[in-house]
């Protein structure tokens, strides 16, 4: 069973629409804050419509990815961010079909699941057979789901049920957009019948529609815990796109996520800035001057797309302010190390007898989210593992989970918003005169690698239909801001 965060939601569409919809507009240059999945998509989207538009995209880190990154353990690679995808991310499944990546089982090695409380496995469900025959995965599959039904009833189908619903509304969102973009996230979700769900909590939702409290408490909290280190206080859309990844229907590749927003930006032909952080964006008559770390960069730009979540770029100011409701981002800890679990930890006799995956429920008594065996190594009789925590676990807590530790590497980082129902959404358009973008507003509704790629497009979309609504002239792309100083001859010069 593999729990693991998906937006299997989206369809690969490609933008040919883009040329019956919006007028030809002369070239214009456009700054991208940010090269991960929703900064590189922008990119590839803008050129996949007009190669002739001049895209620089600015990365404050020395690598291209955001939070979907790789990591070295024992001279072996590891992702610390997103690894898989669901099938039905069409984006994604698109992007890494045509930049030719392998795909690969998905990252925990290994049949077995456990849901511990700090004192006790409250539920496993192992392999009874121990094959990967055809036969004995379908075997397994009708096991497990004789031991779900016994302890839950009926709630796990009421809560794919719920799940199947929410994701039947949000394949819509393609055609929609594809007709007129949206520039704002309520019009958007609304549209889709998915704006409600963000105003209350998964758990509310789940209880609503007739799953059991218990299976909420035990499955439902292992899964948000897992994908974004919350439990079911989460708004009813984020949960159910967390829970969506956990049919099994998932991928990963051999070459890793990140190759993803590598690969779609060398083919957007952006200019990528790395090292490079943006200090502030100032509008001017003309466009947009961007202040950064790097002198050497250009600063001066009709358009600028945010593709970063403002939390994590603290440096980043706007000349006029902008206006964006408070939110915290979740602080996710991801510890890699090679060795074996504690098996007098988990109050069993022997190392076989734990499952490949550990999740957790909501309890004082657990420091962790959650522990999977991402690879073995047979001939030295240890394992890889992830693991997942709100805090950073110190050698202290690791010595007491693990019996053995060969190498650690830490990974710290502001993974996604701390999800607080009812959501409040920032706008998209920063400036309503001019073309000013956040592309992350999208991730108070859910936050994962394909909606990041389908809000870029929303955004590429909705910034080709206001250049088409504009004229071209001296002082660049401000419409009714435009101003001139005449000359004693008569002419018109822009002012700077």
């Amino acid at each position: 069973m593999a729990i693991s965060k998906a937006c299997s939601i989206v369809a690969f569409a490609p933008l040919l629409l883009l040329n019956l919809l919006v007028a030809p507009t002369a070239a214009v240059k456009v700054a991208i804050i940010g090269s991960g999945v929703a900064g590189s998509s922008a990119a590839y989207f803008l050129n996949k419509e007009d190669p002739t538009h001049e895209v620089h995209v600015f990365e404050q880190h020395e690598y291209v990815g955001g939070r979907v990154k790789d990591v070295y353990l024992a001279g072996d690679r590891f992702e610390a961010g997103a690894t898989i995808v669901h099938r039905l991310n069409k984006h994604m499944m698109g992007f890494a079909k045509m930049l030719n990546l392998t795909e690969a089982e998905p990252v925990y090695v290994g049949p077995s699941l456990g849901i511990w409380n700090g004192h006790e496995f409250v539920l496993r469900l192992d392999s009874v057979v121990g094959s990967g025959a055809w036969w004995a995965r379908f075997l397994d599959s009708w096991v497990t789901r004789m031991r779900m039904l016994w302890r839950y009833g009926l709630s796990p189908i009421w809560e794919q049920q719920y799940v199947t619903a929410m994701l039947a509304n949000f394949t819509t969102i393609y055609d929609k957009i594809a007709v007129t973009p949206y520039a704002s996230m309520e019009a958007l979700l609304s549209d889709m019948g998915l704006y409600a769900p963000t105003q209350r909590q998964l758990a509310e939702e789940l209880l609503a529609h007739g799953v059991d409290p218990l299976f909420i408490n035990e499955i439902c909290v292992a899964i948000s815990r897992i994908n974004y280190g919350q439990n079911t206080t989460i708004s009813g859309l984020a949960g159910g796109v967390s829970m969506a990844g956990g049919d099994g229907n998932t991928v990963g590749f051999a070459q890793g996520l990140q190759r993803i927003p590598e690969g779609l930006l060398a083919l957007s032909g952006a200019t990528v800035h790395l090292n490079t952080t943006v200090l502030s964006v100032t509008t001017t008559p003309k466009g947009y001057k961007l202040e950064t770390t790097n002198p050497q960069a250009p600063n001066l730009f009709d358009a600028v797309l945010v593709a970063t979540p403002l939390e994590n770029a603290p440096n980043l100011h706007f000349n006029p302010a902008v206006k964006v409701p408070p939110r915290k981002m979740q602080t996710t800890h991801a510890t890699f190390l090679r060795g074996n679990l504690n098996p007098a930890f988990f109050g069993q006799p022997s190392g076989t007898d734990l499952p490949k995956l550990i999740a957790t429920t909501e309890s004082p008594a657990v420091n962790f989210s959650s522990i999977g065996v991402i690879r073995a190594y047979p001939d030295r009789g240890d394992f890889a593992f992830k693991v997942f925590s709100r805090e950073k676990l110190d050698d202290a807590a690791l010595d007491q989970i693990f019996r053995q530790r060969n190498e650690t590497v830490r990974v710290e980082w502001s993974a996604y918003p701390h999800y607080s129902a009812p959501e409040i959404f920032a706008p998209i358009k920063f400036d309503e005169k001019g073309l000013l973008y956040y592309i992350n507003s999208y991730e108070n509704a859910a936050s994962a690698t394909e909606c990041a790629a389908l809000f870029a497009e929303n955004v590429v979309r909705l910034l080709l239909h206001d250049l088409s609504a504009r004229k071209v002239n001296a002082c660049g792309w401000r419409g009714e801001e435009q101003a001139f100083d005449v000359t004693d001859s008569g002419q018109k010069t822009c002012v700077s």
